[in-house]
C-alpha cells in the first residue's frame, strides 16, 4: 500500500524524497484519509493542468506561456 501511494505521489510532480516524506508524515499520524484527499486534490490538479496545456498547444499559445513561465524564473 505504501509504495502505491508514494508512487501517486510521485506521479503528481513530487521528487521520490519528497514523496516518501509526504507519506510517512501521514503515515505516522495514521492518516490514510488525509493523504487520499491530499492525493485526490493533486491528482485532480494535475489533470487540469494537463487539459490546460493540451488547451494552449491546440490552440498555439503553449509555446508563449512557456517563454513567458521562463522569463519569470529567471527574473526570481
Amino acid at each position: 500500500m505504501g509504495n502505491e501511494l508514494i508512487t501517486r505521489l510521485i506521479n503528481c510532480g513530487f521528487s521520490e524524497p519528497n514523496a516518501r516524506d509526504i507519506y510517512y508524515r501521514y503515515y505516522i499520524c495514521g492518516d490514510f484519509d488525509g493523504l487520499e484527499s491530499f492525493l485526490c486534490a493533486n491528482e485532480s490538479i494535475k489533470i487540469k493542468a494537463n487539459a490546460q496545456i493540451s488547451t494552449a498547444e491546440k490552440n498555439g499559445e503553449w509555446e508563449d506561456i512557456s517563454n513567458t513561465m521562463q522569463t519569470q524564473t529567471e527574473k526570481m
